[in-house]
């Protein structure tokens, strides 16, 4: 058995690349029999592959024996003349202050130790001890909770940095493995603590559909998750190139999409789109789930444009035909000006720049970003401020009283460009909205004597 195991080991390993000669790797060891075993299998091709190898531990402190498991491992890897790299926390406080369950919070803390650990030792990959069992109620845990394909693929046998190169093997047969080397391990008591879900599918739920429904249940649902995963590696990649497709701009604050081209697709590749939105935008794509995308479906179903808010931080906005997902919606922004000649500085680079002017004037002016006012009609204060709900103005040479938010549609303004338009404000009177249309109350008659020359610019960076 333990010859015919690590040929088993090492095919799986080549079979899927886990790793190259002369890599070095990081292997997570707890002190369990899973990891034991890992440790054991890695030792004894490390000579042959020229591995370096580092063995990492973290120490939750969550039950009295865990200060003795570390010591135990250390001595382990002492006896190899292997690295040995720990660090620990008090995760059971942590997961107080985090809200979050004791499981997820280890899961955080150990992860976040071995991201580090790759750093400092700069590891090529870590290896975990997770087996065809632990697959198995992964993909069953995910079930019950409704998961798409990508659930259904549970554990990876390789995702970026890290390898599962004991995937092939189911528990019985590392625990056999352990028996026959006489491999020494510590049994964590919680692993049988049927308080957590994970250990109630492990004990109760597997252990029945094996007794009641299938003898094989943990290589049936392996070879489910193999095939959702290599489904879900081609829907990725779908996905992808919608993602490209669908693209019109993108900057660090915010994606453009056009949103004909989104309508397009299928449900689920639009879900996927904008998961990688997020993602690309520096959220969680985690955060768009299928209740927060029903609403998004409910939202974009509406005529007109619009703003959702997705989350504290991310904002998508419905405009004509583009859709723009924002980490940061446009501020309303007022600023109060002096009835002056001088250079303002706006926002988002933007400046206001107010110069007397002298008759005789012509004022057949093409240039949007240049307007003529009569001086004497302006009263404080006077205020740069962004649109308001309600905002009217009378354009000039137009037939009377306008909705601005009228106009910014009949402009075709797209929707989450106008609240960063400049509306310039006299004693609450919109004189000009900035860069594109003056109010005829302001403009320069024959009966002017002062005028003002007003020019919106943007400096270059």
């Amino acid at each position: 058995m333990p010859i015919e195991f690590l040929q088993r080991f090492i095919s799986f390993a080549q079979r899927h690349s886990l790793f190259r000669r002369g890599d070095k790797i990081g292997l997570a060891v707890s002190g369990g029999v899973d990891s034991m075993t890992l440790l054991e299998l890695f030792d004894r091709i490390r000579k042959e592959q020229q591995l370096h190898i580092v063995v990492l531990h973290f120490n939750h402190r969550l039950r009295p024996e865990a200060d003795e498991e570390q010591a135990f491992v250390e001595k382990a890897c002492l006896g190899k003349g292997l690295e040995f790299a720990c660090d620990g926390a008090d995760v059971a406080a942590f997961s107080r202050r985090a809200g979050m369950s004791i499981e997820m919070a280890a899961r955080e803390k150990r992860y976040t130790f071995f991201e580090k650990s790759a750093v400092e030792f700069k590891l090529d990959k870590i290896a975990t001890g997770h087996t065809a069992s632990d697959r198995a109620e992964t993909v069953l845990d995910h079930i019950l909770r409704g998961a798409g394909l990508s659930g259904l693929a549970g554990i990876p046998v390789k995702r970026g940095l890290y390898i599962r190169p004991l995937l092939f093997a189911e528990r019985h047969e590392i625990e056999q493995f352990a028996a026959e080397f006489r491999l020494p391990f510590r049994e964590d008591a919680s692993n049988k603590d049927q308080v957590y879900k994970r250990n109630r599918i492990r004990h109760t739920l597997l252990p029945l559909l094996q007794k009641e429904f299938n003898p094989q249940i943990v290589r049936t649902l392996n070879r489910l998750a193999s095939h959702a995963a290599e489904a879900d590696a081609i829907v990725e990649q779908t996905a992808e190139s919608a993602y490209d497709k669908c693209l019109k701009s993108i900057d660090n604050d915010k994606i453009v999409l056009e949103f004909n081209e989104f309508l397009a697709y299928f449900n689920s590749l639009q879900r996927l789109i904008l998961r990688r939105v997020f993602s690309k935008l520096g959220s969680d794509a985690n955060l768009l789930n299928y209740n927060r995308f029903d609403a998004v479906k409910n939202f974009l179903a509406k005529r007109g444009g619009g703003c959702l808010r997705l989350a504290d931080n991310l904002f998508i906005i419905r405009s004509g035909d583009e859709l723009v997902i924002s980490k940061n919606p446009a501020r309303r922004r007022n600023i109060r000006l002096k009835i002056a000649a001088g250079r303002y500085l706006l926002w988002d680079d933007l400046f206001l720049e107010i110069k007397p002017a002298a008759k005789p004037l012509t004022l057949r002016n093409k240039n949007r970003a240049i307007e003529f006012i009569d001086a004497d009609k302006l009263q404080s204060p006077l205020i740069a401020r962004s649109l308001q709900q309600g905002d009217y103005f009378y354009p000039v040479n137009g037939a009377g009283k306008k909705k601005v938010a009228d106009y910014f549609i009949d402009a075709k303004i797209p929707f989450h460009q106008r609240p960063a338009i400049p509306i310039l404000a006299s004693a609450g009177d919109i004189v000009w909205i900035c860069g594109c249309r003056l109010d005829d109350r302001f403009k320069v008659t024959e009966r002017t004597n002062n005028i003002y020359k007003l020019q919106i610019s943007k400096r270059e960076r």
